[in-house]
C-alpha cells in the first residue's frame, strides 16, 4: 500500500483538530501597596526589623534604662509594635522589632530611624531593612 503524504491527507494534524471555545478567567491577587508587591509572599511570616543604638560614651546604666523606657512608651507603644527578649552584647542596645500578627512597615522603621536621629543620649544607629521573620510569640517588652 502506497504512503500518504500529509497533504493527501487533508493537511497537518493540528489542522484538522476540533477546537471547542471555552471562557477563561485569569486571577491574580494584585498587591495594594508597592510594599506588597516588593515582599514575596511567605505562608505564616511577618516581617520585622533588627535595631542597634550605639550608646554615648559616659551614658550610665540609669540612663540607658531611661532610655529604652522612652523607647517603649514611644515609638513602640505608639506604632504598636514589640520586641524579642534577645540583647546582643556590646555597647548599645538591639534587638528585633516586629508587630504581633502582622508585619512591620517602612512607615515603622522611619518613625525609629527618627526617634533614634534625635536622642543627644544615641551616638548612632542601624536599622536593618524589613525582613521575614516567621511566627514570633509576642513578649511584653
Amino acid at each position: 500500500m502506497p504512503k500518504k503524504n500529509r497533504k493527501q491527507e487533508g493537511g497537518p494534524a493540528w489542522s484538522r483538530l476540533t477546537v471547542a471555545p471555552i471562557l477563561a478567567t485569569l486571577l491574580w491577587d494584585i498587591p495594594e501597596t508597592e510594599e506588597e508587591f516588593m515582599v514575596p509572599a511567605a505562608s505564616s511570616s511577618h516581617l520585622g526589623f533588627a535595631i542597634h543604638f550605639r550608646l554615648t560614651d559616659g551614658l550610665g546604666e540609669d540612663g540607658a534604662l531611661e532610655l529604652w523606657d522612652d523607647f517603649i512608651a514611644g515609638p513602640l507603644g505608639a506604632r504598636g509594635l514589640a520586641c524579642d527578649s534577645t540583647q546582643i552584647g556590646g555597647n548599645g542596645l538591639s534587638r528585633l522589632l516586629y508587630r504581633p500578627n502582622a508585619s512591620a512597615t517602612e512607615d515603622d522603621r522611619h518613625v525609629v530611624r527618627e526617634w533614634a536621629r534625635r536622642r543627644g543620649e544615641i551616638a548612632g544607629y542601624d536599622i536593618g531593612p524589613l525582613t521575614a521573620i516567621g511566627s514570633v510569640a509576642p513578649n511584653e517588652s
